[in-house]
């Protein structure tokens, strides 16, 4: 389960190599982008790719719940949406973690 409390958000931590992909090719704007989104977890929201996300896997999240370009996809290069916004408020109100819905399996 995804721990995130108001009092205790959490830090970005980055690195320049992962052990996978070649970061000395990476340029200053996938940097950036990475840390964006990095910073979107901070703020209380969850990724809305498929994988992993708090111990449990999950399908990716619908389009109307996160656009393909959206900040917190896996491609790291989109932009920040009306969902991601809400979803942070969503958070501070709560006080708690906000996990985008799953794509539907019909």
């Amino acid at each position: 389960m995804q721990i995130w409390i108001i009092s205790e958000p959490g830090k970005i931590t980055m690195y320049s190599h992962f052990g996978w992909g070649d970061y000395s090719k990476r340029s200053i704007m996938d940097f950036k982008n990475t840390a964006a989104h990095e910073f979107g977890h901070v703020l209380g929201i969850g990724d809305a790719y498929g994988g992993e996300t708090g111990g449990i896997e999950r399908e990716p999240a619908p389009e109307w719940a996160e656009p393909i370009n959206g900040l917190m996809r896996d491609s790291h290069t989109g932009s920040v949406s009306k969902q991601d916004i809400l979803g942070i408020l969503l958070a501070w109100s709560r006080n708690g973690y906000q996990i985008f819905p799953e794509a539907s399996s019909d």
